[in-house]
């Protein structure tokens, strides 16, 4: 049973994990020199894909009632 209480916070998570991977992975790997090209490229697809998938998962959330947003 979800508590009622923290159904926004579930619902922040939910969104959070939907987000792309943070530019400190880019950083590291070009302070070690490695797979720089490959990490700046998911770097950018994930953030061109953001948008759309951070979208998405609030149609679902909204249409299987799931966490509801509170008014």
């Amino acid at each position: 049973m979800i508590v009622a209480q923290y159904i926004q916070y579930q619902r922040a998570a939910i969104l959070i994990a939907s987000l792309p991977i943070s530019m400190a992975s880019f950083s590291l790997a070009k302070q070690y020199n490695i797979g720089e090209a490959e990490l700046a490229t998911n770097v950018a697809v994930g953030t061109i894909l953001m948008l759309p998938t951070v979208l998405c998962w609030n149609i679902v959330l909204d249409k299987l009632d799931l966490y509801p947003i509170a008014m």
